[in-house]
């Protein structure tokens, strides 16, 4: 699919853990990920690079709904940024949704852990904006 490092196409200064150290192909989207710094950053990374290859989605998620992935990580993370950002999500009483996985790339998402959807109008609401994407509401919630 896609090589890339900490998630961006280019190669940047960033501080990654020793034991990221190499290439890890993640199975929902089937993106390669050199030198992973496995934090936000990398998570939001991810997001930010699934947008940037829309045009050749094969699902839209639940965006029909109105709704936007607050966690769909690379598969080797899902569970960490569940963990995270639901709690945060729980501290702020945000209502969100356990949802099946999918793959914006792949026609069948091959994971067992769910991922975590919100309405977009309620996440707007929560930080104070009129509209926001997944990137920009969790910078926001974890300022």
């Amino acid at each position: 699919m896609f090589q890339t490092y900490n998630y961006r196409h280019e190669n940047y200064d960033y501080v990654y853990p020793v034991q990221a150290t190499g290439s890890f192909r993640e199975s929902r989207n089937g993106v390669v990920c050199t030198n992973p710094s496995l934090d936000l950053e990398c998570y939001l990374n991810y997001l930010e690079l699934l947008e940037l290859h829309k045009d050749i989605w094969k699902s839209n998620g639940y965006l029909h709904l109105g709704m936007m992935p607050v966690v769909m990580a690379p598969s080797f993370m899902q569970r960490k940024f569940t963990e995270l950002i639901c709690a945060k999500l729980n501290e702020m009483d945000a209502k969100y949704f356990s949802m099946p996985p999918i793959s914006l790339f792949y026609e069948v998402c091959k994971m067992d852990e769910p991922d975590i959807w919100m309405f977009r109008e309620d996440a707007a609401k929560l930080v104070g904006k009129t509209n926001v994407t997944a990137v920009d509401f969790l910078r926001e919630v974890f300022k």
